[in-house]
């Protein structure tokens, strides 16, 4: 439903093309904003998932695994905690130790 004003719209100079160039590109955007609800299935219709970050893991890590793990950079180091976490469950570690970081390292090939 178009919103059209009682009020006096201006039709001629700068004032009346503003006023046209808004009726138009109002009347091609109007009504878009349905397909994108069918395409992406509307609001709030998923609950959403979230992965924890193992931060309640059941792997110990020594001292001076997290001082190495410390020294990675932000972007990528909860990616490396993810993998070397992952290699030691894999391998039956209970305790996450440089050497078991370093191995980790070399199985992913970095």
């Amino acid at each position: 439903i178009q919103n059209f004003q009682i009020g006096y719209k201006p039709f001629m100079g700068y004032e009346g093309t503003n006023q046209i160039a808004d009726l138009v590109y109002n009347s091609f955007t109007l009504g878009m904003e349905d397909h994108l609800l069918e395409i992406f299935g509307g609001h709030d219709t998923k609950e959403v998932i979230t992965q924890s970050i193992s931060a309640d893991s059941d792997l110990n890590w020594t001292k001076e695994a997290k001082a190495e793990l410390n020294k990675v950079p932000g972007f990528v180091r909860g990616k490396m905690k993810r993998n070397t976490e992952k290699f030691a469950r894999e391998r039956g570690f209970e305790q996450i130790s440089l050497e078991v970081m370093y191995a980790a390292k070399e199985a992913v090939g970095a």
